[in-house]
């Protein structure tokens, strides 16, 4: 078992031995799942000092098991070996783990003597890879710069003067420095030139005009480094709240605790396709102390698919005052910026809905048709009807008309009820989800997030004339037709 596993971090494995067999052995194996792998000298801090009456030593050693090649932790007994009285006896070994979970996860343990292997066992499940809760979401929208939001929880105190490692597929552009943080405790230092952001070296970038053949690209800005030195002043707050330094605080030496949260956006560059195989469409976040030592992480977040079409621009979210458990007005507007015909659209990927999800925890709170405003009466396109429902209470969607082109401006008002004071997700984003069906859209099209809002903040931007006019009814029309608004529910039922 391990207290905590999460990928590519030296962590403590706990392995309690039940039986030895008849005889005493004079050597103890433990070997882990492919990709862990023990370091040279593999007892946990302290372990020699309690174990010395029974264990001489441990050292790593490649083995074969199952025609796998497998790292392994050697532990050289005592004269006269592990006595059956002191069973069963848990030995604390450190192991570097991989950077997801194996596929056959399985640990296994030998005892030999002189004349060979005495016995051996096996645990076939063994613990998973735990990787650290973090949220990366951009509009996949190809040969653009978009925005990307970066939202994580840690799991362990980040000091001040740790990092934040983040890397993007090697075909995507990551740009310092950090345009926002929308909740976390300061804006962290940006940089794109260190020593450990090594993970083009060697292979050629995409403008190397005779690139070696069988490697693949690689931008050099594909990774950033993230710090969080301690901010100026924090030290004269310090000294004023205790003048004879006496006490010490967590504040004072981390810059985050176990459970705070970072959001945080920054800009980044789609490449013109998705990154294939799979594998190589995969976001990297590692959470690394002040020595660069890596302290979290998680290594498979996987990008979203590259779209040519649609394309759209200018997401705007304005909302009225923010409270706790109140239900308040909310109102998402964008622009097809390139009219879509659809007489050149994939039958199997025709735009045929609009879905604008809510951050987890907050609920449409639409009970009638005209509850849904509609703020931009001039614009072309053409949405004829809008649905919700109580089976789905984050969603709201929108039926386009197939039979005419893909243009014009979205911007339209809804109620949304606000969660409690403390419920409020960290990773508070809104996503605009564009797909060839519903409710589920299962052929998305586009997806982009937009960052949501605090209680209290208020709209950075207002609203139009028209649209102001519109919400406060002069413009207020509701383009549905009452027999369709049930076709939702009917088809979650």
């Amino acid at each position: 078992s391990a207290p905590q596993s999460p990928p590519e971090v030296v962590i403590e494995v706990h392995v309690t031995i039940l039986d030895l067999g008849e005889f005493p052995p004079n050597r103890v194996d433990v070997y882990g799942p492919s990709g862990f792998k023990f370091l040279l000298s593999c007892f946990a801090p302290g372990q020699e000092d309690i174990l010395e009456e029974y264990f001489v030593s441990c050292r790593e050693r490649w083995s074969i098991w199952n025609g796998n090649y497998l790292s392994g932790a050697v532990m050289m007994t005592v004269n006269g070996g592990i006595p059956k009285s002191i069973l069963p006896v848990t030995v604390k070994l450190l192991v570097q783990t991989p950077a997801q979970t194996p596929l056959t996860n399985s640990w296994y343990v030998r005892a030999l003597e002189r004349d060979g292997v005495l016995g051996w066992g096996m645990q076939r499940y063994g613990f998973p890879i735990r990787p650290m809760d973090v949220d990366i979401a951009y509009a996949a929208s190809a040969s653009t710069r978009a925005p990307l939001f970066l939202a994580l929880r840690v799991r362990v105190p980040l000091p001040y003067g740790g990092h934040i490692h983040l890397a993007a597929p090697r075909l995507y552009q990551l740009y310092c420095p950090v345009t926002k943080v929308l909740h976390g405790p300061f804006k962290p230092d940006c940089t794109q030139d260190d020593p450990i952001l090594t993970g083009c070296y060697g292979l050629p970038s995409p403008g190397d005009p005779n690139p070696p053949w069988g490697l693949p690209l690689c931008d050099p800005l594909h990774e950033v480094l993230l710090t969080f030195p301690k901010q100026e002043g924090f030290q004269e707050e310090s000294e004023a709240a205790d003048p004879n330094n006496l006490l010490v605080q967590p504040e004072d030496i981390y810059a985050m605790l176990v459970g705070d949260s970072i959001f945080l956006s920054l800009d980044v560059q789609v490449p013109e396709e998705t990154p294939s195989p799979r594998i190589e469409n995969v976001f990297r976040v590692r959470l690394m102390d002040e020595s660069k030592l890596t302290l979290d992480g998680k290594l498979n977040e996987f990008g979203g698919e590259v779209r040519d079409m649609p394309r759209v621009e200018g997401f705007k979210l304005w909302w009225t005052r923010a409270m706790p458990d109140a239900i308040i007005t909310v109102a998402v507007e964008f622009t097809f910026n390139t009219t879509i015909p659809r007489e050149l659209e994939d039958p199997e990927q025709r735009l045929q809905v609009i879905q604008i999800m809510a951050p987890e925890g907050l609920k449409m709170a639409v009970r009638r048709p005209k509850d849904v405003m509609h703020l931009a009466p001039s614009s072309n396109l053409a949405v004829t009807v809008w649905n919700w429902t109580g089976t789905m209470p984050r969603g709201l969607w929108f039926g386009l008309d197939e039979k005419k082109n893909v243009t014009g401006r979205f911007h339209y008002a809804f109620p949304v009820l606000l969660p409690g004071q403390e419920e409020l997700p960290y990773n508070n984003l809104w996503r605009v989800h564009i797909c060839a069906d519903s409710p589920f859209c299962t052929v998305e099209l586009l997806s982009v997030p937009m960052p949501g809002f605090f209680f209290g903040e208020e709209p950075t931007e207002q609203l139009s004339q028209e649209a102001f006019d519109a919400l406060m009814g002069s413009h207020a029309m509701c383009q549905a037709h009452p027999a369709l608004l049930a076709i939702l529910p009917s088809l979650l039922s």
